[in-house]
């Protein structure tokens, strides 16, 4: 039997204090039961003899088949007490429950025609499956999905590409990806920033649970459609999106890495609507026209793209001596891209200073954050001053500088 999915599913349900509890099916322990038979078997004969077995010293040969036996029946409790989640797992089974498989992650390549080209008018082609290898880390290649042509006089052409490594994109620098096999006509490849489809991890037991039960909940079982995209004018869709926990399951399956749902948005022209807040921004437009299909006829519905705001200024750490300055930056724009800018951190956060020293001081290294100034990375404006909507986030940018101390 495999265990650790099980283990793993106990460990979320216990987190979820309202649930109702699952009773132990084996409820003694090893030495209840050692004890116990140990008693029986020193009891009299029915003829009123001594038993043979009337010892109870440890090391007697019956104490340690008795123990054996114990042990065993501890054994097959322990399976008896995973009945009940595995008849869950095998009722979700039955119900048509899939674990999502990893899934690529996708980006989007420009390719630049040479000006000779333009100037002739002679078309250049980008074969499908083109590899064009990162500047900052050999291994990691995007592979076009299209063939693309340009010509007439365009400069250049966009396509997608996958990354050659499955599960959640990295973190990835503009301009990086150049590194392409030579092409007719073509001079120069990157990539803009862009990210189609961050990609997917393998899911977990736990992660298809909390999938499949919140898909219970809205009528549809949260099953995709061919392409990991769910659609929603197929005749097998009955999924229901009418509460803010509807509209914030929804945007999470059909690709937003961070959501918020603000119910009784009052707009100009619009009373009593429901906004629902996107990151990535890009995606906003394609997972918003979703939504709204699932809606009802008479539920108004606002899609915000996330207003993400860029933030530099200076951050006065404390290190310990035997870290340099390098590494100290290093570690904290580590723990900056991974725990606090977008799709992490808080929406509209007004206490983001107390959010930056937190995360900093979790690093190894970093004792305590003294200082901060923060300003727009573009205006120049105080962070103070930046007037901050509902759907704001706050990303720090890599023009950030820091001043280490001792």
């Amino acid at each position: 039997m495999k265990y650790q999915g099980h283990y793993d599913l106990d460990a979320v349900l216990s987190q979820q204090a309202n649930l109702i509890g699952s009773h132990p099916l084996y409820n003694v322990g090893d030495a209840q039961v050692y004890a116990a038979i140990m008693d029986r078997l020193a009891r009299p004969l029915p003829n009123g003899e001594a038993s043979p077995f009337s010892s109870q010293a440890p090391g007697s040969a019956h104490s340690i088949l008795v123990g054996a036996i114990a042990h065993m029946l501890g054994l097959f409790g322990h399976d008896l007490n995973l009945y009940p989640d595995a008849t869950w797992v095998y009722w979700f089974r039955l119900l048509g429950a899939e674990l999502y498989a990893a899934e690529y992650p996708v980006i989007t390549l420009t390719f630049y025609r040479t000006q000779a080209a333009i100037n002739q008018g002679l078309p250049a082609i980008i074969p499908l499956g083109t590899q064009v290898r990162s500047q900052d880390d050999p291994t990691l290649v995007a592979l076009t999905q299209q063939q693309a042509t340009i010509d007439g006089a365009a400069p250049s052409v966009t396509v997608p590409a996958r990354l050659n490594r499955l599960g959640r994109a990295p973190n990835l620098r503009p301009g990086e990806f150049s590194l392409a096999p030579p092409l007719s006509f073509i001079d120069s490849v990157a990539n803009d920033g862009t990210i189609l489809s961050q990609g997917r991890e393998a899911e977990t037991l736990p992660e298809a649970m909390l999938r499949v039960r919140e898909g219970i909940r809205t009528g549809n079982l949260a099953r995709f459609a061919t392409g990991a995209q769910i659609d929603v004018t197929a005749e097998r869709f009955y999924g229901r999106c009418v509460t803010p926990r509807d509209f914030l399951h929804y945007a999470q399956l059909l690709g937003a890495t961070q959501v918020r749902v603000i119910p009784r948005q009052h707009s100009p022209g619009v009373s009593d609507a429901v906004t629902v807040a996107l990151y990535p921004p890009e995606q906003a437009e394609a997972v918003g026209a979703q939504l709204i299909e699932m809606t009802l006829d008479e539920q108004q519905i606002l899609i915000r793209p996330a207003q993400v705001i860029p933030i530099d200024g200076t951050i006065g750490v404390r290190a310990i001596a035997g870290l340099s300055s390098f590494e100290v930056r290093n570690r904290a724009a580590v723990a900056i891209s991974e725990q606090l800018n977008p799709p992490h951190g808080s929406w509209a956060d007004r206490h983001f200073s107390g959010s930056l020293a937190t995360v900093l001081e979790q690093v190894e290294g970093i004792y305590a954050v003294p200082q901060m100034q923060f300003k727009h990375a573009a205006t120049g404006a105080a962070l103070s001053d930046i007037p901050l909507q509902p759907w704001s986030l706050l990303e720090i940018q890599n023009t950030i500088e820091f001043e280490v101390s001792r």
